[in-house]
């Protein structure tokens, strides 16, 4: 069970880095560096030191969609609706080449744990994949009807998962060519962020209408639902030991705690709602990037008893739940304990010294087959869960039972098929 020993605190207030929303937050892998992207167009850089100093760098002439570091720290992607995927390395020289490898804006970028690949996701409704070290194009991932927006890579490697405006969340094998090997309608809301846990096989949702949704991807089952929001979710994260959601939305940020199957905390401070999440490698730090312009960056406090478990019974841990937006602390923010931090250097990248253009598969493709999903709607699992868990117990023992009457309705058949067979010889 996950241990909280005391609330999210406000550390830091970031202005100065974008003059419009915050659309994309990311750690560096090492945590000493936060790079945050705005509709303004501009990539900041800041460095997590007690005096800091951002760097601003401009290059792209459309809002920034998504940002991604490599898993060495030593590029900064992002992605952009200028139709173009630019790298940086993140310091003062701020150097950067461009890839352009979609006919319409660039929703999301991705590179994978092992930085070999990396995925891309576009409003020309495909994901592509692309070999990091030369930029080459690996494959296409085509089935969706409407922009893709997010794009996400699971801790192996070898799976990616994108969510659309198709109202279709797409599970896809790096290693094989073809279709998904899962697509999960959304009946209620269409779904605007996905996430993959750090261990196991689930992924999460983010959906308008205010609502997240935890699937196990190998059994393709809902697991836990979350009607939390009264506005659409923007971002979704998971903390590095996989027992915490923090979510973004509208109005506010949420603290989940996965393993209960409840929100524990309401967290505002932004004037507008939030765009953006983030959390650090270490867990030790969140931030939050708002419409307003502003980031707020948090000390998580969210201390954790070690999962010793396998993974398959820590799977079980994971219970069925829904949440409701009563359940959650509100965190109060205190200004007169925030140090604010500004921008004090600003480098203007619209003309890098070293830039090197790609262009790739500008062919538009025709349109998809039909997609094949499963409607997993949130009023049927509300009416098939509840948060007791002496109610969770019971569901556990009619999955239970039903496996013993089917292997009971087995051995009918057999005796059934063993009773025709004798007739038949008679005859």
């Amino acid at each position: 069970m996950s241990v909280l020993f005391d609330e999210p605190a406000l550390e830091r207030e970031l202005r100065g880095g974008h003059k419009g929303c915050i659309s994309s937050l990311c750690f560096s892998p090492n945590g000493k560096q936060l790079a945050s992207g705005g509709t303004d167009c501009f990539l900041s850089i800041w460095p997590l030191s007690k005096k800091m100093t951002a760097y601003r760098m401009h290059g792209h002439t459309k809002p920034i969609t998504d940002l991604s570091y490599n898993p060495t720290g030593s590029l900064v992607a992002t992605s952009s609706l200028d139709s173009s995927v630019r790298f940086w390395v993140p310091t003062v020289n701020g150097r950067c080449t461009i890839l352009k490898p979609h006919l319409r804006g660039v929703r999301s970028v991705k590179f994978s744990p092992h930085g070999d690949t990396f995925a891309t996701a576009s409003d020309d409704k495909m994901i592509k994949l692309w070999d990091s070290k030369d930029q080459r194009f690996i494959r296409n991932f085509k089935q969706h009807r409407n922009w893709v927006r997010r794009v996400r890579s699971s801790n192996t490697g070898n799976q990616i998962v994108s969510c659309s405006d198709d109202k279709t969340t797409m599970l896809w094998d790096i290693r094989k060519a073809g279709g998904p090997v899962h697509c999960f309608y959304e009946g209620r809301g269409t779904p605007t962020s996905v996430q993959f846990h750090p261990v196991y096989d689930i992924i999460a949702v983010g959906l308008t209408g205010g609502s997240v949704k935890l699937f196990d991807t190998r059994m393709f089952k809902l697991l836990q639902f979350y009607e939390i929001f009264n506005g659409d979710v923007s971002d979704i994260t998971f903390d590095p030991n996989g027992s915490y959601i923090i979510a973004g939305s509208k109005n506010d940020t949420k603290v989940l705690d996965i393993l209960e199957g409840r929100a524990i905390y309401n967290i505002g401070g932004h004037v507008g709602g939030v765009s953006s999440v983030s959390i650090s490698s270490d867990g030790k730090q969140f931030v939050t990037g708002g419409m307003d312009g502003i980031m707020l960056l948090w000390k998580s406090n969210l201390t954790y008893v070690p999962l010793t478990e396998t993974p398959s019974k820590s799977r079980r841990r994971i219970r069925p739940s829904i949440a409701s937006q009563d359940d959650a602390l509100e965190v109060k923010v205190t200004p007169k304990h925030i140090e604010h931090s500004e921008v004090e250097e600003t480098l203007d990248m619209s003309h890098p010294e070293e830039e090197l253009e790609i262009q790739i598969d500008q062919s538009e493709d025709a349109e998809s087959d039909e997609v094949e999903s499963k409607n997993f709607g949130g009023t049927e699992i509300a009416n098939l869960f509840n948060q007791n868990e002496l109610q969770a117990k019971q569901i556990l023992a009619l999955e239970a039972k039903t496996e013993i009457l089917q292997a009971r309705l087995d051995r009918m058949e057999k005796q059934f098929k063993k009773f025709e067979d004798a007739a038949n010889e008679k005859i």
